[in-house]
């Protein structure tokens, strides 16, 4: 680039990035005099892609269109773009070569799990087990309540979670954000019932921080309520 000049008639230099410009060195950046921003495909051309890619790689009969929905889910925010998306089916094709066994729906699930969250940890307390199963079972149970789909649960451990309750939901009335208030507590809340059925166990010996990043959810769905889309019904 340093070597063409302004004057150069019909040259232009054109470049491409996955990365947000503001991440990039400024000495790259300033050598453009336009910049065109492409936003992310959305969830439903992300689904058409994979749809796609599965068709070109033979697995169309292999993954069904609901569970292609699913992974679509389980990789938004995590693999933005449709090169990231390819990549990801190339890379677990070659794996699954490369170990001798077939590509399945499950096996598709744990790489995107370990890709993005970690290896699976391994947990023989039943009676913990037993905790967060009624605690996801809380969040799946609200969800279906207020018409949402579940699209996947597990109680699997990974990284920094123990297990979730995955559906696909739209914020956008004070209703839906309300509802989502009550499935981000519905966890603890399941919990809390179990225990009372229970009254010869100490809830202090038994709950744990598993509720952690629900709460630090429901408050900052109560924050966007109130000082966002200022959906209180008091003004000072």
């Amino acid at each position: 680039m340093d070597g063409l000049e302004t004057d150069n008639d019909g040259v232009y230099v054109v470049g491409a990035t996955n990365y947000d410009l503001e991440g990039l060195d400024p000495a790259i950046t300033r050598r453009f005099s336009s910049k065109i921003y492409f936003p992310y495909p959305s969830k439903e051309e992300r689904l058409q892609f994979i749809l796609h890619i599965l068709k070109k790689k033979g697995l169309e009969g292999v993954i069904s269109e609901k569970k292609a929905k699913t992974l679509n889910l389980m990789m938004y925010g995590r693999m933005n773009n449709y090169a990231e998306i390819e990549t990801f089916f190339e890379e677990s094709i070659a794996e699954a070569v490369y170990k001798g066994i077939a590509v399945s729906e499950k096996f598709l699930f744990n790489r995107i799990h370990n890709d993005t969250d970690g290896e699976a940890r391994s947990e023989e307390n039943i009676e913990r087990l037993t905790a967060v199963a009624f605690h996801e079972a809380g969040h799946a149970v609200l969800q279906w309540h207020y018409g949402r789909k579940n699209e996947y649960v597990t109680i699997v451990s990974r990284g920094g979670y123990g297990g979730y309750a995955m559906a696909d939901s739209k914020l956008r009335t004070k209703k839906e954000f309300l509802e989502q208030i009550r499935i981000s507590m519905a966890g603890r809340a399941a919990e809390l019932l179990r225990l009372s059925g229970n009254k010869d166990q100490d809830d202090s010996e038994i709950l744990d921080t598993g509720a952690y990043s629900d709460l630090q959810k429901a408050t900052s769905y109560a924050y966007q309520c109130v000082a966002r889309y200022g959906f209180g019904t008091r003004f000072t």
